[in-house]
């Protein structure tokens, strides 16, 4: 079955659609079109690319998201680094 998917974000819960990806596939249905909006877009992003949900699942598990995220020390009031201590 071929379908059209729109992905919606929400941080962590965008990226998790990869999990419904891969469920869908697993079912045999294929993706026509895809979009999405925030993080639901990287899903969208990858499948557009040709990726597979367990090639997605390791370039998500394997990206340091929180580094993507928080604004650089600059942009901080006390000018802290709140990615300190975070691997």
């Amino acid at each position: 079955m071929l379908i059209n998917a729109v992905f919606e974000g929400g941080g962590v819960k965008g990226i998790s659609l990869a999990g419904a990806v891969q469920g869908a596939q697993d079912c045999g249905i294929q993706f026509n079109r895809v979009a999405g909006t925030s993080s639901g877009s990287i899903v969208a992003a990858l499948l557009a690319a040709g990726y597979r949900a367990e090639e997605m699942k390791v370039i998500i598990e394997n990206t340091p998201l929180f580094h993507c995220c928080v604004a650089p020390p600059y942009l901080i009031p006390d000018g802290s680094d709140p990615r300190q201590g975070c691997s």
